[in-house]
C-alpha cells in the first residue's frame, strides 16, 4: 500500500518538481540508487540503468572508466557464492540478485528476479545520453580513501561525490551528520543532502561531454 502511495505521489508531483530543471534528457550513472529516486521523484524516464542497483566500490570506477564497453555486455546471474564479495555482502544480510558484467558485479537490489532485473537493465542502458552524463559516487561499501581519491582524479566533467566527512585535496559534498558512523548511509534521500547539494542547481548548469 505504501509503495503505491508513493507512485500515485510522484505520478502527480513528480512533473511540477520536473520544471525545475531547464533539460530533462540527463542520465545519471550511480553506484547506489541515487540516480533512480532522482528520476522517480520527478516522474522522468529512467535514463539509466542504475536504478535500484549498488556497485562495490572497485567495480564502480572500472565501469565509468570503460562505460561503453560494460554496457554493450549483456548481464549474467551469479549466485552469492560466486561473488568475489560474498563475505561483505553476507555480513551486510544482502541475499538480493546479483549480476555479472565480465569483471563487475552489479547488485541487483530492488528487483523482484534476475530476469527482471536483466531486462530493465539492458533496456535502460539503451537510454544512455552519453552527452549529458553525471557520475555520483559515495563513501560506502567499505569505499577506501584511495577510491576517493581515484575518483576525485578522473578527468569527467559532471561529478558528484558525497563523503560523510572533508578529505584532503577532495572535492566533495560532505554529509557530516554521517560523520559517526564513517560514511555515508543513505544519500538518496533529499533531507539528507539538501543543506549542501542542490540537484536542480547542479543539473542545470551541466557541463556537456
Amino acid at each position: 500500500m505504501k509503495e503505491i502511495f508513493k507512485d500515485f505521489y510522484f505520478k502527480i508531483v513528480g512533473p511540477i518538481k520536473a520544471r525545475r530543471f531547464k533539460h530533462t534528457d540527463f542520465t545519471i550513472i550511480s553506484n547506489n540508487c541515487f540516480g533512480g529516486i532522482v528520476y522517480r521523484n520527478h516522474h522522468l524516464p529512467y535514463l539509466t540503468p542504475t536504478a535500484g542497483v549498488f556497485f562495490m566500490p572497485k567495480d564502480y570506477l572500472k565501469f565509468i572508466k570503460n562505460i561503453r564497453y560494460y554496457l554493450n555486455i549483456e548481464p549474467s546471474e551469479i549466485s552469492i557464492n560466486d561473488s568475489k564479495y560474498s563475505k561483505y555482502l553476507r555480513n551486510i544480510k544482502y541475499y538480493g540478485t546479483i549480476g555479472k558484467i565480465d569483471d563487475i558485479e552489479v547488485m541487483f537490489l530492488h528487483y523482484h528476479s534476475f530476469i527482471e532485473a536483466k531486462e530493465k537493465w539492458l533496456k535502460r542502458a539503451g537510454r544512455v545520453n552519453y552527452d549529458k552524463i553525471i557520475y555520483k559516487f559515495n563513501d560506502q561499501n567499505g569505499c577506501t580513501i584511495k577510491e576517493l581519491r581515484e575518483f576525485a582524479k578522473l578527468k569527467l566533467p559532471n561529478k558528484i561525490l558525497f563523503t560523510a566527512k572533508k578529505y584532503d585535496g577532495i572535492e566533495s559534498f560532505v554529509l557530516s551528520q554521517f560523520d559517526k558512523y564513517g560514511y555515508v548511509l543513505d544519500d538518496t534521500k533529499e533531507k539528507n543532502t539538501k543543506k549542501v547539494f542542490n540537484i536542480y542547481k547542479y543539473i542545470n548548469n551541466l557541463k556537456e561531454e
